[in-house]
């Protein structure tokens, strides 16, 4: 696949920033922690919306070289943002766990 292509196609699944931008903007816990007027307990609604950004971005995958190119990172990114280092990482781990049993079963566990 030529480069520009995988180019073409990433830039297009990058609307995946749109919807999050969107939905933080719409969703009551997810305003208040990005306003900094957020409860501790809307941490979760944003480990909820930053496994699902990377389960979505997982599935856009593409293969490139030999090599399954996706944008999951994104999620991970907002959830660290919305609700801290702990959430980040709780995102991060779920989202790996949901790309080598569900996407890519040889990426990760031989």
């Amino acid at each position: 696949m030529d480069f520009r292509l995988v180019l073409i196609e990433l830039a297009e699944k990058i609307g995946l920033l749109a919807t999050a931008g969107l939905v933080t903007v719409l969703v009551g816990p997810l305003r208040g922690r990005l306003l900094g007027v957020g409860r501790p307990r809307d941490r979760v609604v944003a480990v909820i919306f930053g496994v699902a950004l990377s389960m979505w971005g997982a599935k856009l995958g593409q293969v490139w070289l030999g090599y399954h190119v996706n944008t999951r990172a994104i999620g991970v990114l907002i959830a660290a943002i919305l609700g801290g280092s702990r959430a980040g990482a709780t995102a991060g781990l779920l989202a790996g766990l949901f790309y080598v049993f569900r996407v890519e079963p040889d990426a990760g566990l031989r």
